[in-house]
């Protein structure tokens, strides 16, 4: 089993951080613009909560190939 420590250590060295930060940095400002594009151009409500699902759904492709590319340059 791996420890808190270990997990820490392991999380720093790793891009996966690096990533997720970057990810959810990028989400936030394509929330402010889709908040701001809506009420500009008048789009459906619809559009916020469409965008946010797509975010959600792609943190997780993009937090597993980071994980994933991390743990095989690890290997070699």
């Amino acid at each position: 089993m791996i420890g808190p420590n270990i997990f820490w250590t392991w999380a720093r060295n790793a891009q996966v951080v690096q990533v997720v930060v970057a990810y959810l940095a990028a989400s936030w400002g394509i929330t402010q613009a889709t908040d701001v594009l809506q009420l500009s151009f008048e789009l459906p409500r619809t559009i916020q909560p469409v965008a946010l699902l797509l975010l959600y759904i792609g943190f997780f492709i993009v937090a597993a190939t980071a994980w994933v590319q991390s743990a095989t340059a690890e290997r070699h």
